[in-house]
């Protein structure tokens, strides 16, 4: 199935490319043991818009739940009224052994705007026992160890259930969170409405103006901001297949001399 979101957007930069206006913030890609879910902080030490989530979980197919608060999760994590549903996704792990710590996209978008020392908690979640990898630590809960200059990831806990018993020492979540900087020169704000893009089945539907031309480009991009398609717009391009591509969220844009004209974000799995 291919899913095409107009959401917030991955680290592109229109026309040069020179820069990126997203990022993300990895914990440790690892684990000493498994578990229904887990709860950590995010804080925000510039504005920024929290993308998704890239989680290391254990091989297989299961059910996802993605919860937010605004504020940390501690004193909260029984508390299901306190939380509020993000949405729930059937993903595939990268990992074909337990051994493995390959992260996975998790395809709910996050969606959440945050300024600088805005703090919100997530809750990631898995029905089946064992889904989520974590690291034993002895850094206390809420503790941010793992930042760059525009976020911070906190020191977790880990979860039995959905909302059930907390497990009794602290852990870190293994994963990254993507965010993009808030009011960046890149293409979450696209300038126009000249060009379309949609998803249908494995392929992009391009709708554009026919002044555009050769000027433009249609370009998708992975979750790194790297380009992985270009195509040059003519007449002729109308469908544009993606079904080679592996399993992930990647950005599509209609690029031209002075800037990006349209995106779509497109979750592929």
């Amino acid at each position: 199935m291919r899913i095409a979101l107009s959401l917030p957007l991955f680290a592109i930069v229109a026309a040069s490319h020179a820069q990126s206006s997203c990022d993300s913030v990895t914990t440790v890609l690892d684990r000493t043991y498994q578990n229904h879910g887990v709860m950590f902080n995010v804080v925000a030490y510039e504005p920024i818009v929290l993308d998704h989530l890239t989680a290391n979980i254990n091989w297989g197919d299961a059910d996802f739940d993605l919860y937010y608060k605004v504020g940390g999760f501690q004193g909260y994590e029984v508390n299901q009224g306190a939380w509020t549903f993000l949405g729930t996704a059937t993903v595939s792990s990268n990992n074909t052994q337990i051994t493995d710590s390959i992260p996975t996209v998790i395809p709910i978008p996050l969606d959440l705007t945050m300024q600088a020392d805005d703090t919100v908690a997530i809750y990631l979640t898995a029905t089946p026992l064992s889904k989520v990898f974590l690291i034993a630590t002895t850094t206390p809960w809420g503790t941010y160890a793992y930042t760059d200059a525009n976020m911070g990831v906190s020191i977790a806990r880990s979860m039995y259930n959905l909302f059930g018993v907390p497990f009794s020492t602290p852990q870190i979540w293994s994963g990254r969170v993507a965010y993009c900087q808030s009011g960046s020169t890149g293409i979450d704000a696209p300038a126009a409405a000249a060009a379309a893009i949609r998803m249908v089945d494995d392929k992009l539907q391009l709708s554009f103006d026919a002044t555009l031309g050769a000027t433009h480009e249609v370009a998708l991009y992975d979750g790194e901001g790297r380009v992985v398609l270009r195509r040059k717009l003519n007449a002729s391009l109308t469908t544009v297949d993606v079904s080679d591509l592996g399993r992930g969220v990647y950005v599509t844009a209609v690029n031209g001399p002075q800037g990006t004209i349209a995106t779509q974000r497109v979750v592929l799995y």
